[in-house]
């Protein structure tokens, strides 16, 4: 099923798949809780659990889902991408771990930074800084 705890982050992608991130709290665990956070996807019938041992950078993340089918998941120590039924796990310095979060049409992962816009497409990031007019 779903993973359990407080749900962080949800995206539809193209295919109709309800993607999830849920995470738990550190009371939640010390209270006995069995059910972990993590990713997971709802196909319309059944849910799949992903993890680190599917290729994910970490068990939690902010998620995106492109129009390309493509879907993003944002963690602090950087990004990981679902495509073609696998993830690729991306390790890079994620300024300011973007907490809001799109897919671009050209399947880039575009993310809120206190810096202003981080943009990433699996090999190149670019940090689109906020540019003062004062």
């Amino acid at each position: 099923g779903m993973p359990g705890g407080r749900v962080t982050s949800v995206a539809a992608a193209a295919d109709g798949t309800i993607w999830v991130s849920t995470h738990v709290s550190a009371s939640s665990i010390w209270n006995s809780s069995t059910e972990l956070g993590g990713i997971a996807s709802f196909d319309g019938t059944r849910w799949t659990r992903h993890s680190v041992a599917d290729g994910l950078l970490a068990d939690e993340g902010e998620l995106a889902a492109g129009p390309g089918g493509v879907v993003w998941a944002v963690h602090d120590d950087g990004y990981s991408r679902f495509a073609d039924g696998e993830w690729t796990a991306f390790t890079t310095e994620v300024p300011g771990y973007g907490r809001e979060i799109v897919v671009g049409p050209d399947d880039r992962v575009w993310a809120v930074s206190p810096r202003g816009i981080v943009s990433f497409d699996g090999s190149v990031q670019v940090v689109h800084e906020v540019v003062s007019t004062g």
